[in-house]
């Protein structure tokens, strides 16, 4: 009996040492195969070959709900490609070789800097994930166009992607047309909210242009501006007296007419004193005493009104009787004032002010960062200010209130209403530069960078405008 349990015991133990051995050697197995082969190192005579690096996989890592899908990269995010066990050693030695990380390409265009390796992960079966974080980003900008080309902003388009260090030797993700990963530069809810950022933008600058001085030649004169606050405010008291009389009514020739109270005729009368009115009978003791403006009286100021509308002189026509025709215009209703002519310096530094700023909010929509401003873009506000800067110390070109007629024609005319050649050529270079920007811009996702011969053109233009300014136009 004692011989037989010791032969079950042994027999036990036999096995056990048997299983162990078993798993030992088979986890060996396991940990040697996921280890990469130790390989000499190369002779300075002979450098080692770049190596073909194979792609299994490739995922979107932490996709966003709404903004990626499983297979689609929108913008920036990070990704992650899984290479087999002998890429993986493969692209090991040749990093500690050469000193250089792998960069993911994506069509053979490198995303350089643009796409940073956060980690390699090695995995139980041997094979190797490297995660990246994509950007878009200046290095990464031939890649990001070629995109936009191929689907727009919104809309994604099939890419391979690959691993490596040089573009011919990057592995790709093979697969099918259905199956290959997708990129897409922004999705609809950004490029819609970019939309109205820039709307937003784009009412602001003209809000600006139209409604203050900021880019005119001469600020408006105070007696105008006093005279259209004059105006205005009559109109208000015409609105509250409501039943009471007409303020402003029509007569049965339907020829305007103006009915005044004392106060009111005092105020036109301290803009300009040959202002007259007509007392009107009172049919009551409690009237109100009112006064008519006879219509030829007030046909003449309108007419002045006309004339002060489209910037031109008339003799006989004072200041005053200018601005007593302002008062009159806002007083008959909505009336817009007449503010100075447009600065063709001033609007040259707004024009690619904006669109520094608009290129600026565009790309950041489009690529989901703030791009560093080029260089050339610099350049042109660095010309543009000292456009504006000489414009302003040369006394000699300090231009007076002239009413402005509309933009383009303030821009090609001196004071004198002259079309100057030195404007016309300042114009169409601005016009020229800024539909290259544009066209530029829209094509290659890039501020654009015009060439130093360009830019030296326009130095050159403003120069010759600021000096014709001077020399010409104040004679």
């Amino acid at each position: 009996m004692k011989h037989a349990l010791l032969r079950v015991a042994t027999r036990c133990c036999a096995s056990s040492l048997l299983v162990i051995a078993t798993v030992t050697c088979t986890l060996t197995a396991a940990a040697e195969k996921s280890i990469c082969p130790t390989s000499p190192a190369p002779s300075s005579s002979s450098p080692l070959t770049v190596p073909n690096l194979e792609v299994e996989r490739f995922e979107i890592q932490d996709a966003p709900v709404g903004d990626q899908v499983r297979d689609t990269l929108v913008g920036s995010g990070d990704v992650a490609l899984t290479l087999p066990f002998k890429s993986y050693c493969d692209e090991r030695y040749y990093s500690a070789w050469s000193k250089k990380a792998p960069r993911l390409f994506i069509n053979a265009l490198s995303m350089g800097g643009d796409a940073q390796l956060l980690a390699i992960e090695q995995q139980a079966n041997g094979s190797a994930k490297y995660r990246f974080y994509v950007r878009p980003g200046k290095e990464s900008a031939e890649v990001w166009a070629f995109v936009y080309r191929a689907a727009n902003l919104t809309k994604s388009t099939s890419v391979d992607i690959g691993i490596g260090w040089e573009s011919q030797q990057a592995g790709k993700f093979w697969a099918s047309d259905d199956s290959k990963p997708k990129i897409a530069i922004s999705s609809s809810m950004k490029f819609g909210f970019g939309l109205a950022f820039l709307a937003l933008i784009l009412v602001f600058f003209l809000y600006i242009a139209v409604n203050t001085d900021a880019l005119r030649d001469a600020p408006l004169p105070i007696p105008l501006r006093d005279a259209y606050e004059v105006g205005t405010y009559l109109r208000r008291l015409e609105r509250a007296r409501k039943a009471k009389y007409a303020f402003i009514a029509k007569t049965k020739k339907s020829e305007p007419s103006l009915i005044l109270t004392p106060t009111e005729l005092e105020l036109l009368q301290a803009i300009d004193s040959s202002f007259t009115a007509e007392k009107q009978a009172s049919s009551s003791k409690n009237e109100v005493e009112t006064y008519i403006v006879p219509a030829d009286v007030l046909s003449n100021y309108l007419e002045v009104l006309e004339i002060y509308k489209k910037g031109r002189n008339a003799p006989g026509i004072t200041a005053e009787k200018i601005a007593c025709s302002v008062a009159i215009g806002a007083a008959f209703g909505p009336y817009r004032l007449n503010r100075a002519s447009f600065s063709l310096a001033k609007s040259q530094l707004a024009l690619w002010f904006l669109f520094a700023v608009s290129a600026g909010v565009f790309l950041f929509v489009a690529k989901g960062n703030l791009l560093p401003l080029d260089g050339s873009i610099l350049v042109l506000l660095g010309i543009s200010i000292g456009t504006a800067g000489l414009g302003q110390v040369n006394p000699a070109s300090q231009v007076q209130y002239k009413p402005s007629t509309n933009i383009l024609r303030d821009l090609i005319t001196d004071k004198d209403d002259s079309e100057q050649f030195h404007r016309y050529q300042a114009v169409a270079v601005n016009i020229l530069l800024l539909i290259v920007g544009i066209y530029h811009l829209m094509q290659q996702l890039t501020y654009p960078v015009f060439d130093e011969s360009w830019l030296y053109f326009l130095g050159i233009s403003g120069t010759a405008y600021v000096a014709g300014k001077g020399l010409v136009e104040s004679k």
